[in-house]
């Protein structure tokens, strides 16, 4: 999801921010003040005082936040999605154009989790984008996200997570603009952390060859003014590199704010049951393996309830993406047991990005959703070695088509 939205948009509700700060210099230190503010509400804008080539200070708008979970799993990996939007305005870039035509930049953040009274930095990689053109004139949007990052609460309750330090360098050929975030605004975000056994156990036990299952998120909570779906799921994703259908069954359970302040928005809960998959690779050589999807957020989009005219028939169109990690083990290459360990996964999520019409009468219960999905390199994976790079040469890269038919169940109280 895009958190920040085009540029006419930044500033509005961004759905399922968990916060975004900006942070001020005074007396020779850095301070950081905020509101209470919780996810789903605006993104604090900022600036950062730039030293230009010349060494004159510019002031550039700069916009930070981080796309992140509603609830999270006490012991259970999770991550969040920063993202940078910085702009640079007309006569800084007129500047950098003297310089050169295109340019590097780099945002640094520091991030900390925060549990109660315990507080620990997560380690963020940077933001980086480069040779981005610079324009001949006007301002230039530079627009970066950033790697996820993964963190693993340890208790239930509330806990957030803060930016509590951000940086960037613009380089223009061997032109070098530092820039520090100077005001003081800060909105702070929470989330739920739930306890494991709040969740339910694995759907399949790990057989003897080291099966993988995945644990089900909750269904989304009921609350006034929310209503839920559940529908039986059938996934299917015909993988580009081999050219193999692989299915999946499980169940679907959609939330969606039918009015108040938040109407429109749509959150999703998937369990699927593992599978056993056969691929021929290399035209010649089977690769048999047990394959799960472990969701660890909510899908999150947007739902508008409308009702057919003709049928009269109840539906809702919808833009969600959904984000989950492709879990494989019990592999056999021709035969032999290929030892990938207990957590070979995906490095970041497999994101399906699906809109459509999804009907909610039991009149028309079927529904059908398409889009495209790239399969993420695999890390880590192997116990001996590396079997990572075998798995992502196999099956790793964008071109993916998915189907997903959605058959409607009923409504859940």
């Amino acid at each position: 999801m895009n958190i920040f939205g085009d540029r006419a948009r930044r500033g509005l509700v961004l759905k399922s921010v968990l916060g975004a700060v900006v942070v001020g210099a005074v007396a020779g230190g850095v301070y950081y003040t905020g509101t209470s503010a919780t996810a789903n509400e605006p993104v604090a804008a900022s600036s950062f005082a730039c030293v230009a080539p010349g060494g004159a200070e510019v002031a550039v708008p700069i916009e930070f936040g981080v796309d992140a979970p509603e609830s999270v799993v006490a012991g259970v990996s999770a991550v969040v999605r920063p993202r940078a939007v910085i702009t640079l305005p007309a006569g800084l870039v007129g500047q950098l154009r003297a310089s050169g035509e295109s340019l590097d930049a780099t945002v640094v953040p520091v991030l900390t989790l925060t549990e109660g009274e315990a507080a620990t930095v997560l380690e963020a990689r940077p933001l980086v984008v480069r040779a981005m053109g610079v324009p001949e004139a006007g301002e230039l949007v530079l627009d970066i996200p950033g790697a996820p990052v993964s963190f693993t609460p340890k208790a239930q309750g509330a806990a957030k997570v803060e930016l509590t330090g951000l940086t960037a360098t613009i380089a223009v050929g061997a032109v070098e603009v530092p820039c520090r975030a100077v005001s003081q605004a800060a909105a702070l975000g929470t989330f739920t952390v739930v306890a494991g056994d709040a969740v339910r156990p694995p759907q399949a036990p790990a057989g003897s060859g080291g099966g993988v299952s995945a644990r089900a998120l909750p269904p989304p909570p009921a609350e006034s003014g929310v209503v839920r779906h559940r529908f039986a799921m059938e996934i299917t994703t015909r993988l580009a590199k081999v050219g193999a259908e692989v299915k999946l069954t499980g169940e679907f359970i959609s939330a969606i704010n039918a009015f108040g302040e938040l109407e429109g928005r749509l959150r999703g809960q998937i369990d699927v049951d593992p599978a056993d998959v056969y691929l021929v690779v290399f035209r010649f050589m089977p690769v048999t393996n047990t394959i799960a999807l472990d969701q660890r957020e909510y899908a999150a989009g947007t739902a508008e309830l409308l009702t057919d005219p003709d049928t009269q028939v109840l539906y809702a169109q919808i833009q969600t993406k959904a984000a989950v990690y492709l879990k494989v083990s019990n592999v056999r290459q021709d035969g032999v047991p290929l030892d990938v360990g207990a957590g070979c996964e995906t490095a970041s999520p497999l994101v399906l990005d699906l809109s459509g019409r999804v009907n909610l009468s039991d009149k028309d219960p079927v529904s059908f959703l398409e889009g495209m999905a790239t399969i993420p390199a695999f890390a880590p994976c192997g116990t001996r070695e590396d079997v990572a790079p075998l798995l992502g040469g196999l099956v790793s890269g964008p071109g993916n088509k998915v189907t997903v038919k959605l058959t409607l169940i009923g409504s859940v109280a």
